[in-house]
């Protein structure tokens, strides 16, 4: 079952607003299981951060890490040239394609250098996707994802104990069967919900810990 991908691209603006966030990554940035545009992550994240920040969103379904540049050059054009915040997802097809740690870890690298070089003083790495939950995949193989997945996370939390502005969430990793889309793989509208909250509420924490230094 191939469900759409409602958010390749979309952008939230506010005339009051005075940053900019950047969404970026595989099928969950890409809306992929949502029911319309205003359920995809991006648009309840927009919704949630009381709309002081335009956000931009670019995703692809299938990306993997070593692809996210090459994800933000092919929109570059539509895109401001400097970025306050960003969000990377990513994450479960290189844990379906058993991508090698050292490749996962040089692609989401190059991907934080690159948000450092046009601004970004927080970015936020929210947990890998639960491929070893997801409905749709037989028991076995969920085995073996869910090792992968952990290596992966592993990775995640090394490069984000390297670098003061980004920032890893280890979210609950129990999900219930209405957190996933019909397909049994994407977040459903109310998964999408859950996850932008958690982001969310991140930012917002971050932001109101730096108003107090």
């Amino acid at each position: 079952m191939r469900l759409t991908a409602y958010s390749d691209f979309l952008s939230f603006t506010n005339s009051n607003a005075t940053q900019n966030l950047l969404i970026i990554g595989e099928s969950t940035a890409a809306g992929v299981g949502a029911s319309d545009q205003n359920q995809t992550f991006a648009a309840h994240t927009f919704n949630l951060l009381q709309r002081d920040y335009h956000i931009y969103n670019i995703g692809k379904n299938g990306l993997k890490a070593n692809a996210l540049n090459l994800l933000f050059q092919n929109n570059a054009h539509k895109l401001p040239k400097q970025f306050d915040k960003a969000v990377i997802l990513i994450g479960a097809n290189d844990c379906f394609q058993f991508s090698s740690p050292q490749k996962f870890s040089k692609g989401l690298d190059q991907c934080i250098n690159h948000l450092h070089v046009i601004g970004c003083q927080l970015i936020i790495i929210p947990l890998i996707p639960p491929v070893h939950q997801f409905p749709a995949i037989p028991t076995i193989l969920q085995f073996f994802l869910g090792i992968h997945r952990q290596v992966l996370i592993h990775q995640m939390m090394y490069i984000a104990s390297r670098n003061k502005s980004v920032v890893y969430i280890h979210q609950n990793e129990q999900y219930a069967s209405d957190f996933f889309a019909k397909d049994g793989i994407h977040p459903s509208d109310l998964g999408y919900q859950k996850m932008s909250e958690i982001v969310a509420a991140t930012i917002i924490k971050t932001k109101e810990k730096d108003s107090q230094t």
